[in-house]
């Protein structure tokens, strides 16, 4: 593969209308936050060669933002989701690690999207049970029939296998060949109330649903060892003073079925929220505080090849290179939010969001 060159350089889009963000992923800002009532000026992407040490910020012309991230072959090309101020939802693509983009289609309420493991192909899912299927990078799309017409939020492939699993909010599925085909597994866990919000696959080849219950509080994280035929829970149990008096749900990356990190979040007013990074080495059965310097907003979160990125609000980017026992807070020097972490190949890393040039200081 091509390695990108590390320096700043503006990416070209050759689009007719401005761009703003629509699409958000699990820990965006609370709606009632500065955070969402900012002017959203300038679209950015942030990218690494060296698995997070340093990074270079790719500007888009204009007041326009990024969403959702990927690659289906392999990081060959990259795709991208962007929105302007009508409504309208575009997939762009890039051929050269994002030096240019081009528009690849319209496509609306997207949420998340990932390959399948074959060449080409990956699977989009959205708002109203949407699933869409690709084999040729998104030039073309087969809409599949998911059962449902609740939003579906996540999805994880083991990409050896073709096996794939969708949550939403009242809804598991599973597909077996590739995303041709979905279905709710024979032994899906009770939803109870809870919401299923995001799901991992390991390297150790568990997936890992977590949850939350009815009033936005962390629950538990589901796991299957089987490929997600057969589910079973492990309670995220959190000592209370970790998180204050009213904790909420954040954003889970597992590694492996016994190392998760999870941002939990905490008020610390009626506006404001604060969040920290909680640890487990044991499943999910004991969870710890972790140190990182800073109680800003976390954003994303992600496990990339040898190290772990959190992204937080104003610019400032967490890593540790030891599953978080020291963490490395990088400044970006600006009113960043970047919403999507994606490792197109080990060590080359890029993060999709926006700046708020008019934000509040």
């Amino acid at each position: 593969m091509k390695i990108k060159k590390p320096f700043v350089r503006l990416m070209k889009l050759f689009l007719l209308s401005p761009l703003v963000l629509s699409l958000c992923s699990g820990g965006c800002p609370d709606p009632q936050s500065p955070l969402n009532n900012a002017n959203m000026d300038q679209a950015v992407i942030a990218f690494s060669g060296n698995n997070g040490e340093t990074w270079e910020l790719i500007e888009v012309p204009g007041k326009v933002s990024t969403g959702n991230m990927s690659s289906f072959n392999n990081g060959s090309s990259l795709l991208t989701t962007v929105s302007d101020a009508n409504g309208l939802e575009e997939i762009l693509r890039s051929t050269n690690f994002g030096d240019n983009w081009s528009i690849v289609r319209e496509i609306h309420d997207i949420y998340a999207m990932s390959p399948t493991g074959e060449q080409n192909s990956g699977i989009i899912i959205g708002s109203n049970g949407l699933i869409k299927f690709t084999s040729n990078d998104c030039t073309d799309l087969s809409l599949i029939t998911s059962g449902t017409i609740d939003n579906l939020l996540d999805l994880a492939f083991n990409t050896s296998s073709g096996t794939g699993i969708i949550v939403g909010a009242g809804n598991i599925l599973r597909s077996s060949d590739g995303g041709r085909s979905w279905s709710i597994p024979s032994g899906a866990p009770d939803q109870n109330g809870r919401g299923f919000n995001q799901v991992e696959y390991t390297v150790d080849g568990f997936f890992e649903i977590y949850t939350e219950s009815s009033n936005s509080t962390i629950d538990s994280i589901f796991k299957s060892s089987d490929g997600g035929v057969n589910w079973y829970s492990n309670p995220v149990l959190i000592p209370p003073e970790l998180v204050g008096n009213h904790k909420r749900a954040g954003i889970m990356a597992s590694r492996s079925y016994v190392t998760s990190i999870m941002s939990a979040d905490f008020r610390t007013s009626a506006e404001h929220y604060s969040s920290i990074l909680i640890r487990t080495l044991d499943g999910g059965y004991t969870w710890k505080a972790m140190s990182t310097g800073t109680e800003l907003p976390i954003t994303a979160l992600e496990f990339v090849a040898n190290a772990v990125i959190a992204s937080t609000y104003e610019g400032k980017i967490l890593r540790s290179t030891d599953i978080g026992n020291s963490w490395q807070t990088i400044d970006l020097k600006g009113k960043y939010l970047f919403q999507d972490i994606f490792e197109s190949s080990p060590g080359h890393i890029y993060m999709s969001g926006y700046k708020y040039v008019n934000a509040a200081q």
